[in-house]
């Protein structure tokens, strides 16, 4: 009885780390616009847009000019206990490629942040477009 109660728990752990990291990555696809919490007037817009494992930066102005791609790459959604991780495996921006906590996600909220070796901590906040 002890050995079925155990199988069962664990596998109630595992449909329930697999289930959490499908939720995630189903709710973290999709384009998201990053808000400038350093210059919120800034004239510049950055949009991330999430799909499929992939991602495109695209940086533009407000009067719609100068267009282009900024970065594009990789990425995993990992799930560890009390933490969930946007891991970008690769990047045309070498500065991206990290593993990225996820500190806060709902449908019109994203927020990730990452510690490279010390201090600073670069964060990014997003709402969805």
């Amino acid at each position: 009885m002890r050995k079925l109660l155990r199988l069962l728990f664990a596998f109630l752990v595992l449909f329930t780390f697999f289930s959490c990291k499908k939720h995630v990555e189903n709710r973290i696809e999709g384009d998201w616009r990053e808000t400038n919490v350093i210059n919120p007037n800034s004239t510049e817009l950055i949009d991330w847009k999430i799909s499929g494992g992939n991602f495109d930066i695209i940086q533009s102005f407000t009067d719609n000019t100068n267009i282009f791609q900024q970065a594009s790459g990789k990425y995993v959604i990992k799930v560890k206990p009390f933490k969930k991780i946007f891991s970008v495996t690769s990047c045309t921006d070498a500065s991206y490629k990290a593993d990225w906590e996820i500190t806060k996600l709902t449908n019109k909220f994203l927020s990730i942040a990452v510690a490279k070796n010390t201090l600073p901590v670069d964060y990014f906040e997003f709402t969805k477009q």
